[in-house]
């Protein structure tokens, strides 16, 4: 199977199993019929992955890594929906309001475990495990890294959400790039979403003032600048120990 096929094939798989899932479920079970679908992704494309050359990888990294790489998705999503909320994007793009009511109307157990866990874990398997890789061997790192931030822009469905999409996509591939594992990436994509959860739960009350989102905002790209230069710097200090 060529390098098209190896990146496309798995992503339509997956769509197709949400919408088989859609169908069999309720009105209003999108995202129970997306959590469905990842699992069943997972359950097929994981050890395919793993018995490919390169699947394996490293023993897993130290935790001192792994919690930077958490710390830049939870600071990444803080700034981005800081910006949002500061510059009200939502009011000029459409697709969001909907987009965020099938993510985030269902309990709140479903959403940690889909929104937070499991569909991040699909979505780097695809776009970072075979669609970055597979584009990768081809086009080179940065090529590959735009090119598949662009397609996982555009799957999101809306401008708002693919403009984030895109962004992270970017940084996501970095961190793959830096540790050579699916973790990484995952850790950034589920803390960040967790972080989304989070927030909308939590946004109840009054409306953040537009001088603390401005704040929220700043720290937060600062924070996530500072994780991942943390990861970069030691791994580079690994290299020459």
């Amino acid at each position: 199977m060529g390098w098209l096929g190896r990146m496309l094939l798995p992503l339509v798989l997956y769509d197709l199993a949400a919408a088989m899932w859609m169908r069999a479920l309720p009105d209003g079970s999108s995202l129970m019929a997306q959590f469905l679908a990842a699992v069943l992704a997972l359950a097929v494309l994981t050890p395919a992955w793993f018995w490919q050359p390169g699947g394996r990888k490293r023993a897993p990294f130290a935790a001192g890594k792994a919690a930077a790489f958490a710390a830049s998705g939870v600071c990444g999503s803080l700034c981005a929906n800081s910006l949002v909320l500061l510059l009200d994007l939502r009011r000029y793009f459409g697709g969001y309001e909907a987009a965020a009511q099938q993510l985030f109307s269902p309990p709140l157990g479903l959403q940690v475990l889909a929104v937070g866990l499991v569909i991040p874990a699909a979505e780097e398997m695809i776009f970072r495990g075979y669609g970055y890789g597979s584009l990768r061997s081809r086009l080179g790192v940065w090529p590959a890294a735009l090119v598949s931030a662009l397609l996982f822009g555009l799957y999101h469905g809306n401008v708002l959400q693919g403009a984030y999409a895109f962004l992270l996509g970017l940084a996501l591939a970095w961190s793959l790039e830096q540790e050579g594992r699916l973790a990484a990436p995952w850790l950034i994509h589920a803390a960040a979403n967790l972080t989304s959860v989070a927030g909308e739960y939590l946004a109840l009350g009054e409306p953040v003032s537009g001088p603390a989102l401005l704040i929220l905002a700043a720290a937060g790209g600062a924070g996530m600048y500072g994780a991942l230069k943390m990861v970069k710097n030691r791994n580079q200090k690994e290299v020459f120990q």
